[in-house]
């Protein structure tokens, strides 16, 4: 919920004016459902064409230069694309398995997996390796934008997402053998994934995002001035 109300907060301030909002963002309601609506599954298959468009409505409404013949509908699908897109920090455009919009698509896939691998000691570990490096992909992929992948960072990156792959995959596996071996009953055994890679998240993604935590994340005022450095997520 933090990171959310932090990354809701700077979105909202990044937005141009002129793109009109459905929901009320003052609200915790209305930022829940603006953020639901820009990491829409659907925006994953949104091509190379549209995402430029995208780009240059939005920079067109930053300088005032928009188009009177853009209707509020398309304007607002444009701004629904850049959001989904765009990392909020760098204007980079974000890989798509990387992007929050393909987790509910990405998560899904490899928990139904996990499930059927239960009693596979081998492919359950391979599984849990694969589900791993897709978590440090993703905190990769969303890092903040002080976090540069330049040259002098990329072996910093490097080992930091094969510590957070190695250490929680291990953690993952050993967690569901343990419940595996306590949990008889047909119905609290199906939770027995999402129980492990909870437990494996408390060490994937401080790993991944060690650098917010010790160095804490820009926080600005109304004026975009940067008035606190908070540490922690």
């Amino acid at each position: 919920m933090v990171i959310m109300y932090f990354f809701l907060q700077y979105r909202i301030m990044e937005s141009p004016k002129a793109i009109p909002c459905p929901w009320d963002l003052n609200t915790y309601f209305g930022r829940w459902m603006y953020y639901s609506w820009i990491t829409n599954p659907k925006l994953n298959f949104t091509s190379s064409a549209m995402i430029e468009e995208a780009k240059l409505i939005h920079f067109s409404c930053l300088y005032g230069s928009i188009s009177n013949d853009i209707t509020d509908t398309k304007l607002l699908y444009k701004h629904q694309i850049y959001e989904n897109v765009i990392h909020p920090d760098t204007n980079e455009i974000q890989n798509t398995f990387g992007r929050l919009s393909f987790m509910p698509i990405g998560k899904a896939f490899l928990v139904a997996v996990l499930l059927s691998q239960l009693t596979k000691n081998t492919s359950s570990y391979a599984w849990h390796g694969l589900n791993q490096s897709y978590d440090a992909f993703v905190n990769f992929t969303n890092r903040n934008g002080d976090t540069k992948f330049i040259q002098t960072t990329q072996f910093r990156f490097g080992i930091s997402m094969l510590a957070a792959t190695v250490t929680s995959t291990f953690a993952a596996f050993h967690i569901e053998r343990f419940l595996v071996s306590k949990i008889c009953h047909p119905i609290p055994y199906r939770f027995i994934p999402l129980i492990t890679l909870a437990g494996a998240s408390f060490i994937n993604v401080p790993i991944m995002r060690y650098k917010e935590i010790i160095e804490g994340v820009r926080i600005y005022d109304c004026n975009k001035e940067k008035f606190a450095g908070l540490k922690g997520i």
